[in-house]
């Protein structure tokens, strides 16, 4: 079994999970575990893109990226067959009730201090923003 990667730079800290069935509603496809080299692919994008997808609040999201940590999923689209990240991302400084470095933070709220969006590695697309208690 793969164990969970913690990968940090001077522009994020994130957690790349193994490939398990994790509990992600929307994620239908086989779990691989990302490399480090798909996280930087996505990262790039994500400090590129993010701040042109829809409106608000992504833009004040993309403009304080470096305040959130991030938990990578890895799964094969079951319908495209493209590789798909799976980007779980949270405030920073806020206490979560799990240990974010090995459980997967679900939170049914918290707004802009909470969000997930996914990356196409195939197509290198971000889609799906989501931020979490905002209709």
């Amino acid at each position: 079994m793969t164990a969970e990667i913690h990968y940090q730079t001077k522009d994020f800290d994130v957690v790349i999970l193994p490939a398990l069935d994790y509990p992600v509603a929307g994620i239908q496809g086989k779990a691989f575990s990302p490399s480090l080299a798909n996280v930087d692919s996505a990262e790039g994008a994500l400090k590129r893109d993010l701040k042109d997808m829809n409106s608000f609040p992504n833009k004040l999201v993309s403009y304080n990226l470096k305040k959130y940590r991030r938990q990578y999923l890895g799964y094969i689209d079951s319908t495209t067959g493209h590789k798909i990240l799976y980007i779980n991302c949270f405030w920073k400084s806020f206490k979560y009730r799990v240990n974010w470095l090995y459980e997967l933070v679900d939170i049914s709220e918290g707004g802009g201090y909470y969000w997930n969006i996914s990356y196409d590695l195939t197509a290198k697309k971000l889609f799906d923003f989501w931020v979490h208690g905002r209709e």
